[in-house]
């Protein structure tokens, strides 16, 4: 995938036009159209503006990203990849499981059930009883 690609593929996630991405760049929409077609290339300007938006100049750069675990990659490429709307969702679901800052444990109830998220669990002579099942009468 080109640089050219990149940025289109990084603009449409976002849901913005060619003259909005171009202004986080400090660029025309004409300009935004040649880079995206790889008619012109982008100066070192334009991706120190575009990550100072929040965007990831590396990946735009290079196709890879500046995140070296894999894990965080799928994640970060989904998430660009996913609606407004899902990118919120997900967002208030990892806030609503984070670790609280001091450590500890934090047990959140919700319509998911019950969450329990600690920095360090030792799991040596833990029992978790889920309850019972039911056994059927007995005749």
């Amino acid at each position: 995938m080109s640089i050219g690609q990149r940025l289109k593929q990084v603009r449409k996630a976002r849901h913005l036009n060619q003259e909005a991405f171009g202004s986080m760049g400090g660029v025309s929409r004409k300009m935004q159209s040649l880079f995206e077609s790889d008619d012109s290339l982008p100066n070192a300007a334009y991706f120190i503006s575009l990550q100072r938006s929040g965007l990831d100049a590396g990946y735009l750069l290079t196709g890879s990203s500046a995140l070296t675990d894999p894990l965080e990659n799928e994640l970060l490429r989904r998430f660009r990849g996913a609606s407004e709307e899902m990118q919120a969702a997900a967002l208030r679901l990892l806030e609503s499981s984070a670790v609280p800052a001091g450590g500890g444990v934090k047990i959140a109830g919700g319509r998911q059930g019950q969450v329990v998220s600690a920095r360090r669990v030792r799991q040596n002579r833990t029992r978790i009883d889920m309850g019972q099942e039911k056994k059927p009468p007995k005749p």
